[in-house]
């Protein structure tokens, strides 16, 4: 039984995959039809959003001296520029996330295919990347902030859902840098707690800047993005340290990790 869900997945993974490329082909190719310009529409439409509709910030309220007296947000976001995140906190993420994010060009298809025999198997494993995941939250946490039902379209466990994504995710390689995507997908990732970004995570966890993290307060960020409210250390501290070490281990594996840190809090 096992085997046979994992074989259509694996086709049904294809059949995706073709479409994926007959769509980037469309361009050269353009006779397939009123239906693929408006799903071309559709997908252009998503790119212009990411790029006209701006991520919700703080507003602070100071008394006539310039002192703080108050914050106002609907997220909590303290938005940093690439150069003001540690390489320590870019490579966990990469570890635990997308370990193929500097190989691939939006869509990792070894990866997406590894992770559907492995869900056959009976282990879950994600085969997004890095790219698809920025695409997907920009869309749940900044264009559809206030629209609970569009923030559920942009989570259907769907096969157009997750097409739309990955043709979003291939035509933003080709416009933005791989440290322009790691940057954006830190500054609008939820961390709970209606904290957004790695800047208000930084300063609400541990009372410092990105740029200032530790390996371990990196790890245990990097781990929260995978489900923020399991992984939440004020609620379940000790599955969010264990997510921690798997982490830590993960860069280890992944050379990420240097020598003279390795087993730096993974047993803690």
């Amino acid at each position: 039984m096992r085997f046979t869900n994992g074989l259509f997945k694996l086709i049904s993974l294809c059949l995706l995959a073709g479409v994926l490329v007959a769509g980037m082909l469309f361009p050269v190719f353009g006779a397939l039809g009123v239906a693929s310009n408006r799903a071309s529409d559709t997908i252009d439409s998503a790119q212009a959003e990411m790029v006209d509709v701006p991520p919700a910030l703080i507003t602070t309220i100071t008394d006539n001296k310039g002192t703080p007296i108050a914050t106002l947000y609907d997220q909590y976001r303290i938005p940093v520029a690439s150069d003001q995140i540690s390489p320590i906190m870019k490579a966990a993420l990469i570890s635990i996330e997308d370990r193929r994010f500097y190989e691939h060009h939006g869509v990792d298809w070894k990866g997406t295919f590894r992770a559907a025999l492995s869900t056959s198997g009976g282990n879950q494993q994600g085969g997004s990347t890095l790219t698809q995941q920025y695409v997907k939250n920009y869309l749940i946490n900044v264009v559809y902030r206030g629209n609970k039902a569009e923030q559920k379209k942009a989570q259907e466990p769907t096969i157009a859902r997750k097409m739309r994504e990955a043709r979003i995710a291939l035509q933003l390689e080709q416009k933005m840098s791989k440290e322009q995507i790691l940057t954006g997908y830190l500054n609008v990732v939820e961390f709970s707690n209606e904290i957004y970004g790695i800047g208000a995570a930084a300063k609400a966890y541990f009372d410092t800047t990105p740029d200032k993290l530790t390996l371990t307060q990196a790890a245990m960020l990097a781990g929260m993005v995978n489900n923020p409210t399991v992984y939440n250390p004020w609620k379940d501290g000790p599955k969010t340290i264990e997510r921690r070490n798997l982490v830590l281990k993960t860069m280890a594996e992944t050379g990420r990790l240097a020598k003279q840190a390795r087993g730096y809090g993974v047993t803690t």
